[in-house]
């Protein structure tokens, strides 16, 4: 039995009849004249009624009453409108229909004014969607003449009531508890984790730092925590934020997944396109970390601390004005894979549209198509940018690559014209080393005196198989033929 339902309908006041199993209606236009019958008794209902289904009232409905005051009523409006695409005029007037009732065009209006806020960019910040409503004149209009406006009860939530988690995250209310799931013997230790957050001026530093120089020449910090606040962030990781789903098309950082099941995909398709998102853990704001842990269902207080747990202080002294995600941290890639949620599903639906296929992993978006895609590349790349940016996220130009089958098609250090294969180049240099090493030694090799030369190689030679086999066993035959100093 299907049925939807829109309005103060008591859930005890409806009976379901399955008409198609029961006495079903003669024609169609007698089932509508049942269902106009219906709707005109309880004209607020919404029925969706397929193969015949009929939704038979019994009963009174639902007739409680609640008031409330204008700072409710826009609690009320900007709860209905969280975490919704503001940009759709559908979705955000289905969104607060039953608060507005039979106030049609008070509602559009309201509903116009908010989606032109949102194209415009005003309301990425939530505390702003909040003061656009409650400053707006519909709602001034409303409670002009009176204090109080008078709704559903069932509209109205309780003062108090708890927030539900909206995935399989271990519940958490208070400071206390949340200091002991962390393992953490009292609240005083979590107030000094997150005190660099609350006071600007402190010596209390719980990161190391590092600077290490990119390909063009631009600074890239490595934010490293210290051990008590390392133990915390891989507890978080571990026991909350890995029940956080993912997309299916994020493959970085996730067990199970790699470069190569992101690259797979692509394989010898006649276009491949590469996009690199700029600074894309440096992105990810305090703010974000916290709406995606009050969207799990954590009370405000638990979400702020979780999310200054993971985040790292401004910083002027590296150019950061903003709490953002560390990149070092342990919570950074998973936490980063499920703010970008939004966008891999943008992604993958503007992909799907145009048959691409669409894989990420951290900040590389790749997409392949055939030769329909071939002369859609310039404006792909645009529609993608424009939603990277709508997300939060901004697009390296200099880096996006068009790949087509007459040239080598490299991504994630992966060639994928015919089947996935390191690069030639790098295997032979690879495989130079290690004739080298086993002829004149392991030190005439290590031009970089890496402090771990053997286990560097050992990784490398790994990171070979897990792509091609032989050419993995090869190596191998020539690491065993090393003599190391003991």
């Amino acid at each position: 039995m299907i049925r939807w339902s829109r309005g103060n309908l008591a859930a005890d006041s409806y009976q379901e009849i399955d008409h198609a199993n029961d006495a079903a209606p003669a024609d169609a236009g007698e089932f509508a004249r049942d269902v106009d019958r219906l709707a005109t008794w309880r004209p607020n209902v919404v029925f969706y009624t397929p193969s015949y289904r009929l939704l038979v009232m019994s009963g009174k409905p639902n007739t409680e009453q609640a008031e409330v005051s204008r700072p409710r009523f826009v609690s009320l409006v900007c709860a209905r409108l969280q975490y919704r695409w503001l940009e759709s005029r559908d979705i955000v007037r289905d969104a607060i229909r039953d608060l507005f009732g039979n106030r049609r065009l008070e509602r559009e209006q309201l509903v116009s004014d908010i989606v032109v806020a949102c194209r415009a960019g005003k309301l990425r910040d939530p505390r702003r969607l909040k003061s656009l409503i409650g400053r707006h004149k519909v709602i001034r209009s409303l409670f002009r003449d009176r204090k109080r406006l008078t709704l559903p009860a069932e509209l109205v939530p309780k003062q108090g009531d708890a927030r539900p988690y909206r995935w399989p995250v271990p519940p958490i209310a208070t400071e206390d508890e949340l200091a002991q799931y962390l393992k953490l013997p009292s609240t005083s230790i979590l107030d000094w984790l997150i005190l660099p957050h609350r006071r600007r001026r402190t010596n209390v530093d719980h990161y190391l730092r590092r600077a290490s120089r990119k390909r063009d020449g631009t600074i890239r910090w490595i934010e490293q925590p210290r051990f008590v606040l390392c133990n915390v962030q891989q507890r978080i990781a571990r026991q909350i934020v890995s029940n956080i789903p993912l997309h299916e098309c994020a493959h970085g950082f996730r067990s199970g997944h790699g470069i190569a099941t992101c690259a797979r995909p692509h394989i010898g398709k006649d276009v491949v396109l590469r996009i690199d998102l700029r600074d894309f853990f440096g992105s990810i704001t305090f703010l974000r970390i916290r709406t995606l842990f009050a969207v799990a269902g954590y009370p405000d207080a638990i979400a702020n601390r979780l999310a200054w747990l993971c985040t790292s202080p401004p910083l002027s002294d590296i150019g950061c004005s903003e709490s953002r995600l560390p990149q070092g941290a342990p919570t950074s890639p998973s936490l980063a894979n499920a703010v970008a949620f939004k966008l891999d599903r943008r992604l993958s639906g503007l992909a799907s549209s145009l048959n691409v296929t669409y894989t990420r992993y951290a900040d590389d978006l790749i997409f392949s198509g055939n030769d329909h895609f071939e002369g859609r590349t310039q404006r792909f790349v645009t529609s993608a940018a424009a939603i990277a940016m709508e997300e939060g996220f901004d697009v390296n130009f200099r880096k996006t690559r068009v790949m087509r089958r007459g040239q080598q098609q490299r991504v994630l250090g992966l060639t994928i014209n015919q089947r996935l294969n390191t690069p030639r180049v790098e295997y032979e240099t690879l495989r130079a080393t290690l004739y080298n090493c086993a002829r004149f030694g392991p030190d005439s090799q290590n031009h970089q005196r890496h402090p771990n030369f053997r286990e560097s190689l050992r990784g490398r030679i790994s990171h070979v198989a897990s792509i091609h086999a032989k050419r993995g066993e090869k190596l191998m035959q020539l690491f065993r033929a090393i003599e190391w100093p003991k």
